[in-house]
């Protein structure tokens, strides 16, 4: 996956399957060229299983690929002393909800997953707000079955906004359908991917059209129908996220999160 960018007021943020890292306007230009390897090689140090030591200052927190802007906002957020060392349990205190969902990487990799029960572990979290979905999705501590049974359900509950602009198109549904085969190990990768990029191209005439509920609906059931064994969670969210988006549709997202919940129960999760 390539890089994508988000513009926000004071700097930018470099969305990675790695993580994201954000960067001021100063180390933008300071870097040029060679601003991708840069953030490459910090992501890839924030991918360190754990910290050991029982405090972290900036300099420490630095060597582990946490990226400057993100360490000042994190501290603002918090209202600690950026130039204070502060050991990991009083951290972990202070630690709101909010500033784990931005800081996930970060946070885990200072505190372990042992962090989610702070916050009443994954049903917890949903229950707490939906818009933190996707924390709990990328937590790894749901399995690969349930995140792609997940994705398939948020694409059919949005399927109808495609097929009701093109009933004669199957693609979509196909490729859900595709997707419930491959669970079951009825057909392999490479065929599940043909669907897939079926799916993809109907999507892709809809946007074509300007019709953005069957677009969406039909990049939802796509995404759903991605292999991708080893990112059940990459497919599950971007499914998830493109059933929800097609009226930015916050009650939609209240119900994912409840079905999630009611997916998790049933599997003693």
């Amino acid at each position: 996956m390539g890089m994508n960018i988000i513009i926000n007021k004071d700097h930018l943020v470099y969305k990675h399957d790695l993580g994201d890292y954000h960067i001021s306007p100063e180390l933008l230009l300071e870097k040029g060229l060679e601003l991708e390897d840069y953030i490459l090689s910090e992501l890839n140090l924030k991918q360190k299983a754990a910290y050991s030591n029982k405090t972290i200052d900036f300099k420490q927190a630095r060597e582990l690929g946490f990226c400057e802007y993100g360490i000042k906002d994190f501290c603002e957020q918090l209202d600690l002393d950026i130039d204070k060392e502060y050991t990991i349990t009083e951290l972990r205190g202070m630690l709101s909800l909010e500033v784990f969902a931005e800081y996930q990487t970060e946070c885990l990799t200072l505190f372990g997953k042992g962090l989610y029960d702070k916050f009443g572990g994954i049903k917890g979290i949903l229950e707490t707000d939906s818009k933190y979905l996707n924390l709990v999705i990328s937590s790894g501590l749901i399995s690969d079955d349930i995140l792609h049974n997940f994705g398939i359900k948020c694409a059919e509950s949005v399927l109808y906004n495609f097929e009701k602009e093109y009933p004669n198109d199957k693609r979509p549904r196909e490729a859900i359908e595709a997707k419930k085969k491959w669970l079951l190990g009825e057909i392999t990768d490479e065929e599940l991917e043909k669907f897939r990029l079926a799916a993809d191209s109907a999507a892709s005439a809809a946007d074509s059209a300007a019709d953005w509920a069957a677009y969406w609906a039909a990049a939802s059931a796509a995404d759903s129908a991605a292999d991708w064994a080893a990112s059940a969670a990459s497919a599950a969210y971007s499914a998830a996220y493109w059933a929800a988006y097609w009226a930015a549709d916050s009650a939609a997202k209240k119900d994912q999160a409840k079905l999630l919940i009611t997916m998790l129960g049933e599997n003693n999760e």
